[in-house]
């Protein structure tokens, strides 16, 4: 793809019980014959309703993060924040499987359903967590919960690779597509929507001055508003796989009192397409 190409239109649904119908749908959103893969059901709803229900109530032992970009908070700090904090990050990450697993109380654990839902989407390679060269394991997703009036600004996930603590993932991994995994566990009142802009990030381009060269995000929305879009809307429980590396995306302000909350995190072919690793 190049800097004119243009968004792809196709997202596909699925079952949960059966990705085999795309079996290389990470490989297709690679490639950009698909926009995004939605596996449907991978988390019963009743199951992640008792699950929000702990999260409201702090009854979890997965550490509290603050946010930069939004005044909710996060439960586990994805890599790309953890520059003073890497070795608290690897000791949640080791943590991480047993408490998410606590947390939605449900056989199949939480770590092995996505697992399987990635693996699923593979096209046959193997779908882990990466591993650092001291042999400490990465973390697999983290949940956000956005509050009323917290919004996502503008970006693109290519943008992390530059960061110091992602310097072992980049030799791991094809730098070209940092895609995005994501699992809703609530839906808000209104707004909340991820937005996809026909605005393409080349991999030599930085994709910045697109917005700063508008005068920041204030300025650059409206004109981002107007280009050709695609909102994304995964129900809750289903678990969904896109572009988010090279496609600008947003998501809109939280409207009413309901949260935001999602778990997810990253993924990306191997450098040499043998295997996929997700992250977060």
């Amino acid at each position: 793809m190049s800097a004119a190409a243009q968004l792809p239109r196709s997202v596909e649904y699925v079952d949960a019980g059966d990705t085999a119908r795309v079996a290389d749908g990470v490989a297709q959103v690679y490639a950009g014959e698909l926009l995004a893969v939605i596996v449907r059901g991978v988390i019963p709803e009743d199951v992640v309703a008792a699950a929000v229900e702990r999260l409201e109530r702090g009854d979890t032992e997965i550490p509290q993060y603050s946010a930069p970009v939004f005044t909710g908070a996060m439960r586990g700090l994805p890599v790309v924040l953890a520059e003073d904090q890497l070795e608290q990050y690897y000791d949640d990450a080791a943590a991480y499987p047993a408490r998410i697993d606590a947390l939605f109380q449900t056989t199949p654990g939480f770590s092995q359903r996505i697992n399987e839902a990635l693996v699923g989407l593979a096209g046959g390679r193997p779908a882990s967590v990466p591993v650092a060269p001291d042999g400490r394991r990465y973390l697999e997703a983290n949940i956000r919960g956005l509050v009323p009036g917290d919004k996502l600004p503008l970006h693109f996930e290519n943008a992390t690779v530059v960061k110091s603590t992602m310097r072992h993932l980049s030799e791991l991994i094809d730098v070209r597509a940092v895609m995005s995994f994501y699992l809703p566990l609530t839906i808000p009142d209104g707004g909340g929507e991820l937005i996809v802009y026909e605005k393409y990030v080349s991999e030599h381009d930085d994709g910045d001055s697109s917005v700063a060269d508008l005068g920041g995000e204030e300025a650059a929305l409206p004109v981002f508003r107007a280009m050709n879009q695609i909102k994304l809307l995964p129900g809750v429980g289903d678990l969904m796989v896109f572009d988010g590396g090279r496609w600008y995306h947003d998501v809109t302000t939280i409207e009413g009192p309901r949260k935001r909350w999602t778990a997810g995190g990253f993924l990306a072919m191997s450098r040499d397409h043998d295997a996929v690793y997700y992250w977060c």
